[in-house]
């Protein structure tokens, strides 16, 4: 156990500690993840970059950490400190002053820690500027700044200039829906340098510039600086779902100053900060269409692959529920949108399985993804049923057969395919092996081999007809599955996806397919029309 000093000690040469150690006494900063946190604020205090982005997530903490405490901890370190706390409204600015200075006089830990705040009481604040959008605190120096001063996007400095610039989100809500705000945000922040006492980068005392925030949109006030000011500032970048190298190399392409920061603990398509936020919160996010470009934008700080997302539709896909027979119990799916009822008995089922590797053998990666997808057609009509979707991470093949199992049982599949790429070969046998331990009653064979790099990416786009036709039905819980659909080909997982083009490539049955769009329609017309006849 650390003692009053040593902690002292431990918070001025450690932000990262500071914030933990204080902020966690007033439930305000305390749950910072060592994965994520600690290297951004090992970033922001390092005094040799005076140009610094960071970039994270909505709701992660940033402006609580890098604006707030960032202000406090610069001015405990240095009471000469001149700091201008920058937003995009200076009321937005002046909430954040409010709550750094009711950390000041509230804080016991704070002041237990740094007894020169002890002089700040309520008699400071009544004879010396301590307002909405001044804060002055005790220093050696005279200056015309207050220790903190609160601005707004476009507000002039009247010849004030600050030793430290917290720009914290300026481009926001307004910016987005307004291409005349947004050029006015730019233009006002090409004279950032005029803000800083010491603006050459080059001298020892050079004034810092710290932008906290996030993307917003496409060509936002991030982008600009990152494009426009890329021999100035460096940049760290937090996506909420962990990226591949592939997406990352993308977003990073040309930018040799921007570095995308995630959790080396998790894998690709999982939350960045698990014990905030789960997967299933983004994945969620990802999979309503109306949440797309704030998925890719606000939280995934990625936003050129929501231009390049909606190869497949969300309105495409056709939803059906479940229902029980009253007289036998048998269970039927209903499609929502022409009511039409099938028994799923008479369906034939088949289960695709997309291995991603076990913890213990195999020789695959640890964590990898498993997946399957079983679907079910009933002979003589178009339409195919996605009844189960699952991936998960699994330590060992009597886990995963266990789950299939139990999903073999529930809906009588007729036959399982395995997916047999590579080391996944000996994945089939793993499953046919514990299949026989269990005597369990199932057929599991193998799908063809393909070994081109881009075989995924064909079956996935194999389903923009039959989507695209109104052949294909979920249902509305297989949130998963649909995200994965309507990103690709940005999204950051593709397993069920992928489950699903083996069966459209395999299994199904369906439309002929016509050269236009106006062809499809026709003979889909045609086809319904067949079949009510018969």
């Amino acid at each position: 156990m650390l003692n009053l000093r040593e902690q002292r000690l431990l918070c001025i040469s450690s932000f990262y500690h500071f914030v933990k150690i204080i902020g966690g006494s007033v439930n305000q900063g305390g749950i910072i993840s060592p994965d994520i946190h600690k290297p951004l604020c090992k970033f922001f205090q390092d005094p040799n970059e005076k140009r610094i982005g960071i970039l994270m997530p909505r709701d992660w903490r940033k402006s609580t950490v890098f604006t707030k405490w960032g202000a406090i901890w610069l001015y405990l370190r240095n009471h000469e400190e001149r700091i201008a706390i920058i937003a995009e409204t200076e009321k937005i600015a002046s909430n954040m002053l409010d709550g750094i200075e009711k950390l000041m006089l509230g804080c016991q830990k704070l002041r237990e820690l740094f007894p020169e705040l002890r002089v700040v009481d309520k008699s400071w604040t009544k004879s010396n500027k301590w307002s909405g959008v001044e804060c002055s605190l005790p220093r050696n120096g005279f200056y015309s700044e207050p220790t903190i001063t609160c601005l707004g996007v476009g507000a002039a400095a009247q010849s004030r200039h600050f030793t430290t610039v917290i720009f914290d989100d300026l481009c926001g809500k307004g910016a987005m829906e307004s291409a005349v705000i947004l050029e006015d945000t730019l233009r006002w922040f090409d004279n950032y340098h005029e803000l800083l006492v010491e603006p050459q980068v080059a001298k020892p005392d050079a004034s810092k510039a710290i932008y906290v925030g996030t993307f917003w949109i496409i060509g936002d006030l991030a982008s600009y600086i990152m494009g426009e000011y890329k021999d100035e500032f460096k940049w760290r970048v937090v996506p909420a779902l962990k990226a591949s190298e592939a997406k990352v190399k993308a977003a990073t392409e040309g930018k040799p100053h921007v570095i995308y920061l995630q959790n080396e603990k998790q894998e690709v398509g999982e939350t960045n900060w698990p014990e905030q936020f789960s997967t299933e919160h983004y994945t969620e996010m990802a999979a309503n269409p109306q949440k797309q470009m704030i998925f890719w934008t606000q939280h995934m700080n990625m936003p050129t692959s929501a231009d390049g997302i909606n190869t497949i539709k969300h309105e495409w896909i056709k939803f059906y529920m479940t229902e029980r027979d009253p007289m036998d119990d048998s269970l039927w799916v209903v499609c929502k949108d022409d009511k039409e009822r099938f028994r799923v008995a008479d369906m034939v089922k088949r289960g695709v399985i997309d291995p991603g590797g076990f913890a213990s053998g195999s020789g695959i990666k640890k964590s990898s993804r498993n997946a399957y997808v079983i679907a079910g057609q009933v002979r003589g009509s178009y339409k195919k049923f996605i009844l189960e979707t699952w991936a998960q991470k699994i330590a060992s093949p009597a886990g995963m057969m266990k789950q299939i199992f139990k999903a073999n049982e529930k809906w009588r599949v007729q036959s399982w395919h395995v997916e047999v790429y590579a080391s996944q070969a000996y994945i089939l046998k793993d499953i046919r092996e514990e299949r026989d331990k269990e005597k369990a009653r199932m057929i599991v064979l193998p799908l063809p081999s393909e070994h081109t790099d881009d075989a995924k990416n064909k079956r996935i786009q194999g389903l923009i007809q039959p989507m695209s036709n109104g052949e294909i039905y979920m249902h509305e819980t297989q949130r998963d599955a649909i995200a994965e659909l309507i990103n690709d080909p940005g999204g950051l997982t593709h397993d069920l996806a992928d489950c699903m083009g083996w069966h459209e490539k395999m299994f199904w049955s369906g439309v002929p397919y016509g050269k236009t769009k106006d062809q499809n329609r026709k003979n889909l017309d045609a086809y319904n029309l067949a079949r009510a006849g018969a």
